[in-house]
């Protein structure tokens, strides 16, 4: 599991920041607080350490599934300065571990634009697996040097490439788990894909798309997990969803109590956007690969009524597969809300579940974890959060009484 995410001089983030996270992590936050830029970091670093230098030309890949975190790298330091650095990193508790491993890494700019690269691997931490690596400046030499005695000659992406064989496997495991990860990871944007009207009959592609492209075929290769979503769907929304299949072809279709079944693609686009978050919740519950689900505002175009029923499913998902972890980064109040109602009737263990307030500052992000008391009540409420209700209540009892 993944317990923090950790970032220096990232993006909006100035400074040291540390993001905790547990099984279901919710992300609050104004609109450019910063809560994107964590959400989809998980993805950024498993990526980093799964794949190879040759298969991107910067230590971290700028785009990975159709996410764009810059156009260079000095993008990614806060400020923009072209001649500072950044890290990022996580904590993991791997299954069955007594220790947590502590990955990071610090990105250093080059002053010039040799080896066609714009950043390199300054510093290096996975403790406690592997010893640490550091660069060591040397103004007169223009390569990256580590150390006369140290085993590191350069680094293949973030992880080191070794002369000691031993530590070299070490290495390599890191890469395979990270790519077993990175297979059983999910991220879904806030803009998902529209449906089409007719999907060719085939099987479903490799890795997820994160605008849920792959979702009709996935429901089309699975029954259970059709039959998992269209319950779903009938309990919350009201509909039922189903499959016509023909020889080379299927389409999508919505089954209404009052009414013919009808093409989902042209359903409204709340009942739409909403498939790749409920299939993914659905195939987590039913192991069906996803293993880590991160979701961008899983109630976009919903009645505020169904979001309730997002929450629900998350925490059905999380009881069905203890292995899963899920982040959501949203604006919905009524799914927050039926969280607390969760855990007050205890259906939720409160250890499993923490509110995320980012909130920008001077120019800078700050997080401030929430905890979520056993009788549904909340550790700390910042100023700001989800107070716009109170604020109009205030106004209306103003206006009205002058």
């Amino acid at each position: 599991m993944l317990t923090s995410l950790k970032v220096r001089d990232y993006k909006c983030y100035r400074g040291d920041i540390v993001v905790p996270l547990r099984r279901l992590s919710i992300l609050l936050g104004k609109n450019s607080s910063g809560k994107t830029a964590a959400a989809r970091l998980p993805l950024l670093l498993l990526a980093s350490a799964a794949r190879r230098a040759r298969q991107f030309r910067e230590p971290v890949p700028l785009t990975t599934r159709g996410l764009e975190y810059g156009s260079s790298i000095a993008e990614l330091v806060h400020g923009g300065n072209p001649h500072s650095d950044l890290g990022i990193g996580c904590t993991v508790q791997p299954p069955g571990a007594d220790t947590e491993l502590d990955f990071s890494v610090k990105l250093q700019l080059r002053q010039t634009l040799g080896a066609g690269r714009q950043s390199f691997v300054a510093e290096f931490v996975a403790t406690p697996l592997l010893p640490p690596v550091t660069w060591v400046p040397d103004l007169l030499r223009d390569e990256v040097r580590y150390g006369d005695a140290s085993p590191v000659r350069e680094f293949d992406g973030v992880l080191p490439r070794y002369s000691d064989a031993r530590l070299q496997r070490v290495v390599d495991t890191i890469r395979t788990e990270s790519g077993k990860l990175l297979d059983a990871f999910v991220h879904l944007t806030s803009l998902r894909r529209p449906l089409d009207m007719v999907y060719e009959n085939r099987s479903p592609h490799g890795e997820a798309d994160p605008t849920g492209v792959d979702v009709p075929y996935l429901l089309n290769d699975s029954d259970a997990l059709l039959n998992a979503v269209a319950n779903w769907y009938h309990r919350s929304l009201g509909t039922r969803i189903e499959i016509s299949r023909e020889a080379a072809a299927f389409r999508l279709m919505a089954r209404d109590p009052s009414s013919a079944a009808h093409n989902l693609a042209r359903a409204g686009q709340g009942i739409q956007q909403v498939l790749p978050v409920a299939t993914h919740l659905q195939a987590m519950a039913l192991r069906l690969g996803t293993q880590f689900l991160v979701v961008e505002e899983p109630e976009l175009n919903l009645h505020p009524a169904a979001h309730a029923a997002l929450a629900d499913l998350a925490v059905e998902a999380g009881h069905a597969n203890q292995n899963a972890q899920i982040l959501v980064e949203t604006h919905s109040e009524n799914l927050v809300l039926r969280l607390r109602t969760h855990v007050a009737r205890g259906l939720l263990d409160p250890a499993s579940v923490n509110l995320l307030w980012f909130q920008q500052d001077a120019g800078a992000t700050t997080v401030q974890e929430i905890l979520i008391n056993p009788d549904g009540s909340v550790s700390d409420w910042p100023l700001g959060v989800f107070s716009e209700d109170l604020a109009e209540a205030r106004a209306i009892a103003t206006a009205s009484h002058p």
